[in-house]
């Protein structure tokens, strides 16, 4: 009857030992697989260095232009934009100067052909056709960004369907 006893008390042991080393486990195995994810690039938002020179003025115009499209006037979702430039694979580029930079050359370019075909005796009616091609060219991944957060909840509603 003792004998009984503690076979039943060592299977109790061995027991608990073995539950507690599978909580234990599954926990360490998901602390290592979340330090493995910052191998991939998903670290989280990643902190960007200031460049100098002409590349430096250029990106902090394009993130001050972003900074003002973003939170002042609230024109652009960021949080949408930096999932789809990781999405993307753009890992180390700010969604801010991304906007800035496409408002810039929505800005810039067309004038730059302005002057250019100024400066070329270029006919108005094709300076200005130019113009407004190079302001819709530069300017329109303002608008594929927002059709494409639209094509994508589109994409979400239809899988979310059943069949």
């Amino acid at each position: 009857m003792i004998v009984i006893l503690l076979i039943g008390l060592v299977l109790l042991a061995t027991a608990v030992a073995l539950i507690a080393r599978g909580v234990i486990d599954a926990r360490l195995r998901t602390s290592d697989n979340l330090m493995q994810i910052g191998q991939y690039g998903f670290a989280g938002t990643p902190e960007l260095k200031p460049t100098g020179g002409v590349r430096g003025f250029f990106d902090s115009a394009a993130d001050g232009i972003g900074v003002f499209l973003t939170e002042r006037l609230k024109l652009i979702n960021e949080d949408r934009l930096r999932k789809t430039l990781v999405m993307a694979g753009m890992y180390n580029t700010s969604p801010r100067t991304l906007i800035g930079y496409q408002l810039l050359g929505a800005l810039v370019l067309p004038i730059l052909w302005i002057w250019l075909a100024l400066a070329a005796g270029t006919s108005a009616t094709v300076t200005i056709l130019a113009a407004l091609f190079f302001a819709a060219s530069a300017g329109s991944g303002l608008a594929s960004s927002s059709r494409g957060e639209r094509r994508d909840a589109s994409i979400g509603s239809i899988a979310a369907c059943p069949k």
